[in-house]
């Protein structure tokens, strides 16, 4: 309790209405007891503003009362404010400081402990002035930021000349010092740029960086040390001794850190944060401005590029700062803008505020979605587009150049009053979650004191109505609300505005219209990935025209369904995959309230459609599959066999005759095919290769059984015994989007069938067969999906097409070559009587897995394998380079290497007779067949190739075994597998590594007799 005898009535009423009462009084009785000299000034009547802004700093910040304890004397800053025109600015209050100081005898230029000392005083006493006049609300954001970043400036110039690095290297802020507009308690972004190197030292150096980074990059994409990248070896070149600097220069860094961050935490005067360097953490401390040059030309990643928007020199020589700016100016305003560039900054924004979902449990002011990185985003991202033609809006501070978009025509005034207001709000949040004890914060508080003491420092108080907490929330919730909106309203309505049936926004308040020219527009929409504007005009204005209530819906939708498209891989593609879509369904009903009622299917919608012709195909001649996008557990489901084959069959039960069964069997292919589709094309997990290959089977076993049945029904029921067998990748549980269905047929009769019947029994099983084989070829997708191939059988397309059970046996007894037996090692029964099966294959076992395995079947096998390199030219020719089947490392390295090593120890292994290439893969590893690393390798090439294989399918609608070779389209495939930033070199370094590995482990396995 606040003793009255000793604070008077005024200065209680202060106390009461402070945002934490208790706090605040329990800090004055302090101060009031160790000083009370200091303090009592306060009380005087004529200070009743200084007395108002110290109680709000001692209610608010715990930090404020140990650094007044520690100096009494920084009462005078509090009491100075901000709002005189008297008060020091920084440099003034810096030199009157030392003054001080040396007049006491001490000499700071020559003690660097007293200075150390000084400038930490300085810093806390600057803070504190700041902080007790934002409190009281006796200035703009705009005047505490910019204060304390001058007071920021100020610590680093002195702390850089002390470590005598002022004459050698030059120190470049970036982030929110870069911009001017520095929290109150957040790290420095700096980095660190000497001159340039002779000739020869450069050269020497760009070669072992080149070296470094490539194998960083590829050891980062493959999780493993650089010491597993052929090239690399244990003698390369340090990063530290390929840096364009001497060791001497990162030392001073070092120094000129620690001097700044102290021994603990709580005498911190700034945090330096050099992470926003070249190669962050990994990469050398100190540059020269041609290093510095070459990353960006090379390695750096988009968000590197846009970090430098905020560049600005802060110490160091005036040479090596102008070749620094001049240099980052050349790449962050390129004469050609790079929209991949754009995808992938606005991708790692979703990624942060995806792990800000997961990671805390309140609202991240900095990263949750309608936090300040919207903001900032928002703004950096209009600069990024349009500063390359217009200078006036390349401004490191956020609020100006919200300004300098406003006054160029990129956003309207209604929007910039907007973003001002909101980044100011969520600026001024941030601050308070900061001031507690002068750390960085960024999570709102959870306990009900915390937040109610952050409502009161936000101005809020109670009311009748509401309390101070449920204002503040209330606000907040708003301002955040907005934020999620503001992508919208200032990339995409305008376009809309410009091109479409949009209704245009009124004139601003400077009579300027805020429609976007026409040009503007069009490089807006060129920097969202939209490449073909012609198509994209074309398919906005045709789905927004008309007044039905389809395209009303459209007209309001599209500022969100442009968002998502652009997210997608191919926007334009997209856009005119939705036109046909809804030109396909009109006003149907699924279509209307599923964009209506359920934005995250529509969301899905736009991804897949900007993704896949053969999803876009089947969803235009099948529309009804839409209402799939909404059902969250239907659409993320995996299915097995079993529930495919009676799911296919339910479709089928209710229908009657052989045509009305064939076209429900084609819309159960069409569902699933769908459901399946989307689901990868959702996800960018190679292990959902594996998940597809298996369902795919599945999908088409359940056709087979349905039309088997259904053929056998109506031929009258055959006296015959008939089985479909499944082979190659079908019979092994391992379909891509492509595959054929591999099958043979067999039948047997009774053995007391006389002649007769045994030829009309031959004659029915080949009218089953043939019918399959018809009724089959291309179900349910554009492309080759679903395609019966029974070339697989014994002798092949010259042999008969449903075999007898007894003439299959003679045949694999007697006849079959070494092709065949690999062939039907990975056969399965899929329809029909699987006793024929298993009796086939109890009688040919020895045929398939002889015990000991004869290596002149080895011998076949590698022969094989090399007539099929030789016919397809040899593996160092490029046009094999990227072929993801048959190419070096590709997926028949994998297939025959595993196969060989299947069929020689299969006969004492049974685990190896049946499952896909990975399965047994993985057994050989277990059994140690093949050691734990190839397999790792050979595994890892497979999924990817086979990820690779099924998303070109899945993209262009037919069949492609090789990475495309146009740069364009390499980079729609790469982005739709989830690469970023150099998004299509990412990819293909990444094939080639793993592609590369596979390949050494092959060789050494496969042409082993071991």
């Amino acid at each position: 309790m606040i003793d009255p005898m000793r604070i008077p009535r005024h200065i209680a009423t202060f106390v009461r209405l402070s945002p934490d009462p208790d706090r605040a009084g329990a800090a004055l009785e302090r101060l009031l007891e160790l000083v009370p000299a200091n303090v009592e000034p306060f009380f005087s009547p004529d200070a009743e503003r200084a007395a108002a802004r110290l109680v709000k700093l001692l209610a608010t910040s715990q930090a404020a009362l140990r650094y007044i304890l520690d100096d009494p004397e920084a009462l005078e800053a509090v009491a100075e404010g901000l709002d005189s025109p008297t008060i020091p600015d920084v440099a003034q209050a810096w030199h009157l400081l030392g003054d001080r100081e040396l007049s006491a005898g001490e000499r700071a230029a020559e003690d660097h402990v007293h200075f150390r000392r000084l400038l930490l005083r300085f810093r806390r006493r600057e803070w504190m002035r700041i902080v007790a006049a934002d409190l009281a609300d006796e200035g703009s954001f705009e005047t505490y930021t910019a204060r304390y970043s001058a007071v920021a400036d100020l610590c680093i110039r002195n702390a850089w000349s002390r470590v005598g690095g002022a004459e050698i290297v030059g120190v470049i802020a970036l982030g929110k010092l870069g911009g001017q507009e520095l929290n109150y308690s957040s790290d420095v972004d700096l980095v660190f740029a000497s001159a340039d190197l002779s000739a020869s030292q450069e050269s020497r150096v760009e070669t072992n960086l080149g070296e470094s980074m490539v194998c960083g990059a590829r050891s980062a994409q493959s999780g493993t040390d650089s010491a597993d990248v052929p090239g690399t070896t244990t003698e390369r070149v340090s990063l530290d001794e390929m840096a364009f600097t001497s060791s001497s220069s990162a030392a001073l860094v070092k120094e000129f850190m620690t001097l700044l961050a102290g021994e603990v935490p709580a005498d911190r005067i700034l945090l330096v944060d050099p992470d926003l360097r070249p190669e962050g953490q990994s990469g050398p401390l100190v540059r020269s401005v041609s290093s510095y040059e070459k990353y960006w030309s090379t390695w750096a990643e988009p968000w590197e590029i846009q970090s430098l928007i905020k560049a600005r020199p802060v110490a160091g020589p005036q040479s090596i700062l102008r070749a620094f700016m001049e240099k980052a100016s050349t790449y962050l305003w390129p004469d050609t803008l790079d929209a991949e560039a754009i995808k992938s900054i606005r991708h790692i924004k979703r990624r942060s505020e995806a792990h800000a979902a997961r990671t805390t449990k309140t609202f991240d002011i900095k990263r949750s979605s309608g936090g300040i990185r919207d903001v900032e985003m928002a703004v950096q991202l209009l600069q990024l587009i349009h500063g390359r033609h217009d200078d006036s809006i390349r401004c490191p501070n956020t609020l100006d150049a919200i300004d300098a978009l406003e006054e160029g025509g990129y956003i309207s005034g209604n929007d910039t009053s907007l973003l001002r207001e909101s980044y100011v709000f969520l600026r001024r949040v941030e601050h308070r979650l900061q001031l507690r004890n002068d750390t960085a914060r960024y999570d709102l508080p959870k306990d009900p004191r915390s937040f109610r003491v952050l409502a009161k420092s936000m101005g809020y108080s109670d009311t009748k109505a509401a309390s101070a907490e449920e204002r503040f929330d209330n606000a907040f919730t708003e301002v955040t609300a907005k934020v999620r909106e503001l992508h919208r309203r200032l990339f995409f309505r305008p376009l809309l505005e410009a091109f479409a049936a949009l209704p245009k926004s009124n004139t601003s308040e400077t009579g300027r219209s805020d429609v976007l020219d026409i040009a503007v527009a069009e490089e807006r929409l060129r920097a969202l990935g939209f490449r073909d504007t012609r198509r994209a005009r074309a398919g906005l204005e045709e789905l927004t025209k008309g007044i039905s209530r389809k395209s009303r819906l459209m007209a309001q939708l599209m500022p969100l369904i442009l968002e998502w498209l652009s997210e997608s891989p191919d926007p334009t593609t997209g856009l005119v995959n939705l036109r046909n879509l809804v030109g396909a369904v009109g006003d149907q009903v699924v279509l209307v309230s599923t964009f209506r009622e359920n934005p995250a299917a529509v969301q899905r919608l736009c991804k897949v459609l900007g993704t896949s012709k053969v999803v876009a195909d089947l969803l235009i001649r099948t529309p009804e599959h839409i209402h799939a996008f909404s059902d969250d557990q239907e659409l993320l489901s995996k299915k097995d066999d079993t529930t495919l084959v009676e799911e296919a069959r339910r479709t089928a039960s209710w229908r009657s005759g052989y045509r009305e069964i064939l076209e429900g069997t084609l819309r159960f292919c069409n569902r699933e095919l769908v459901r399946i589709a989307t689901r990868d094309l959702l996800s960018n997990d190679r292990s959902e290769v594996e998940v597809v290959a298996q369902e795919l089977c599945g999908v088409s076993q359940g056709a087979i059984t349905v039309l088997l049945d259904a053929a056998v029904s109506d031929l009258g029921k055959p006296q015959i015994r008939f089985c479909v067998i499944g082979l190659g990748s079908f019979g092994a549980r391992e379909m891509t989007y492509s595959s054929d269905i591999d099958v043979m047929f067999i039948y047997d009769t009774d053995p007391s069938a006389t002649d007769s019947e045994k030829r009309d029994a031959a004659g029915a099983a080949h009218s089953i067969a043939t019918r399959l084989l018809q009724d089959l070829k291309g179900l349910g997708t554009p492309g080759p999906g679903l395609n019966l191939d029974a070339d697989l059988r014994p002798e092949g397309r010259a042999g008969v097409l449903a075999r007898s059970l007894d003439a299959a046996v003679s045949y694999y007894k007697n006849w079959a070559d070494t092709w065949e037996f690999q062939a039907l090692a990975k056969a399965r029964p899929v329809a029909g009587d699987e006793q024929l099966f298993r009796r086939l294959m109890a009688e040919v076992t020895e045929q398939i897995w002889p015990a000991p395995f004869p290596e002149s079947r080895a011998r076949e096998i590698r022969l094989m394998k090399a007539r099929v390199e030789r016919e397809r030219g040899s593996p160092q020719k490029a046009s094999r380079r990227f072929d993801l089947k048959l190419g070096p490392g590709g997926l028949t390295d994998v297939q025959f290497l595993v196969e060989l090593l299947s069929l020689r120890y299969g006969a004492e292994h049974n685990e190896l007779r049946s499952g896909s290439t990975l399965e047994r893969l993985r057994v050989l590893a277990k059994l140690g067949k093949i050691p734990e690393e190839d397999a790792r390798r050979l595994e890892e090439s497979y999924l990817l190739c086979s990820h690779i294989r099924n998303r070109i399918f899945l993209i262009k609608g037919r069949q492609s075994d090789t990475i495309p070779s146009r740069p364009e389209e390499t980079v729609i495939l790469a982005e739709s597998l989830g690469y970023m930033g150099h998004p299509r070199s990412r990819l293909l370094d990444d094939y080639r590594r793993v592609t590369r590995r596979a390949r050494t482990s092959f060789e050494r396995l496969f042409y082993s007799d071991d």
